[in-house]
């Protein structure tokens, strides 16, 4: 459990609000992801995951923009997509138990809310 302010909560609930990994949560699940999120702090340029590394946390972005990239064989990683506010990543290597299939970066500095694959995997599991 990481303590937390109530402006912190607000800030969670606001950016899990339309998240579909937890649109089933009960009151009690959803107390358990507030209590076991962290905040994370990024700067403009940091990587967040690397794409073939094995997955530790998912992410829910609070605030920033973060680009998705992916490498092909042989290929420069390239921009698929981009995440902000309310969105999300991370998931698939701590659900199928596999290695990072993305590379996320920061475009701007910002705040995500993350949460540790033991936890990810008990609560949304």
């Amino acid at each position: 459990i990481y303590p937390k302010s109530e402006e912190a909560v607000l800030r969670i609930q606001r950016a899990i609000a339309n998240n579909i990994l937890f649109s089933n949560l009960d009151k009690e699940q959803r107390q358990e992801v507030f209590d076991a999120m962290f905040e994370v702090d990024k700067k403009a340029g940091e990587v967040v995951i690397n794409q073939g590394e094995q997955g530790d946390n998912f992410y829910v972005v609070d605030t920033g923009k973060y680009d998705v990239y992916v490498a092909k064989p042989g290929e420069p990683l390239k921009i698929v997509t981009t995440v902000q506010e309310g969105g999300s990543f991370g998931e698939l290597a701590l659900m199928y138990n596999c290695p990072r299939a993305a590379t996320v970066k920061a475009r701007t500095d910002g705040k995500l809310w993350a949460m540790d694959r033991v936890t990810f995997r008990r609560i949304l599991m």
